[in-house]
């Protein structure tokens, strides 16, 4: 807990936690004595002292974080302490009307104020099964499928027990355009106490969206955590940026191949005559809505 409330963050997920249910309201009170809130899968039976279960995600401080439910096909893995949700709200910072006309205008920003809007974070704790292969992957085959339908800012983290290389799911989200925080890919677990070479199995997964906002994330090596080492990720959100990478591809444009696409006057001679006569009556209007209908009948 020292070591946890001494970090700077705005969310923290925690795997493995190994907690009862009495640990667990023992850790929210202590939580809760200095600013931070929590919430909590359910909690293991028994001493749970050995058990490799238990997940939360913990709020920085005065962080408001609500819980989310986890859907029926989930719920399993809920009960068995393997996975947590919660939803919280980011402030974006945007520039007032005044400073946004000077923007567009290619002006320098004058004034400073700002208006402050919202924008709601889900935040998704994971803890896979790490002896049973074959139940690990269809835990994260539902856990992608469930992710990639929530929609605004998403973040998956946690103890994955799997390179992203070695499972079909997480290949899946990588390729769905999903981004790993651990650009590199650096080493987080290092079982025996760092006598192992070490494996890439903790994780933080962001869509699409959320990658707008990523600046930079890593390992944190320094950490004193003798087996996992922390991941983390920084986030900018009053960053403003093109978001077309998270934009369906266009259609490829159709080309027959016995049609010369030079002699495009020749094919579509009716509609290049409409055209032009809308356009020598000055009608722009009606001659881009004949040249839009024939290019969206092709496109079709």
């Amino acid at each position: 807990i020292a070591v946890l409330c001494a970090m700077l963050f705005h969310v923290a997920i925690i795997s493995e936690t190994a907690l009862t249910q009495k640990g667990q309201q023992m850790l929210t009170c202590d939580l809760q004595k200095v600013g931070r809130c929590c919430v909590w899968g359910e909690p293991v039976p028994g001493k749970g002292v050995s058990s490799s279960r238990g997940v939360g995600v913990v709020g920085g401080f005065g962080v408001q974080i609500a819980q989310l439910e986890v859907p029926d096909f989930l719920e399993a893995e809920y009960q068995d302490g393997r996975i947590v949700a919660g939803k919280t709200q980011i402030q974006l910072s945007k520039p007032t009307d005044d400073q946004a006309q000077c923007r567009r205008n290619l002006r320098p920003v004058c004034g400073q104020g700002t208006r402050t809007d919202k924008t709601d974070l889900t935040i998704v704790g994971n803890y896979a099964n790490v002896y049973d292969m074959q139940a690990r992957e269809e835990h994260l085959t539902k856990l992608a499928a469930w992710v990639s339908t929530l929609k605004g800012n998403v973040m998956v983290g946690g103890d994955f027990n799997s390179d992203i290389c070695n499972s079909f799911a997480l290949s899946g989200l990588i390729a769905a355009g999903w981004k790993t925080v651990n650009k590199d890919l650096d080493y987080t677990c290092f079982a025996n106490g760092g006598a192992s070479k070490g494996s890439t199995v903790d994780h933080i997964l962001i869509n699409p969206n959320l990658c707008r906002f990523f600046i930079n994330g890593g390992v944190v090596n320094d950490a004193p955590f003798p087996t996992h080492k922390p991941v983390n990720a920084e986030f900018a959100f009053d960053k403003s940026e093109s978001v077309w990478q998270i934009l369906d591809k266009p259609k490829p444009f159709p080309t027959a191949p016995d049609m010369a696409t030079e002699n495009g006057e020749i094919w579509y001679a009716e509609e290049v005559s409409i055209i032009k006569s809308f356009l020598v009556k000055g009608d722009t209007d009606a001659a881009y809505t004949v040249w839009n209908n024939l290019a969206e009948s092709e496109l079709a």
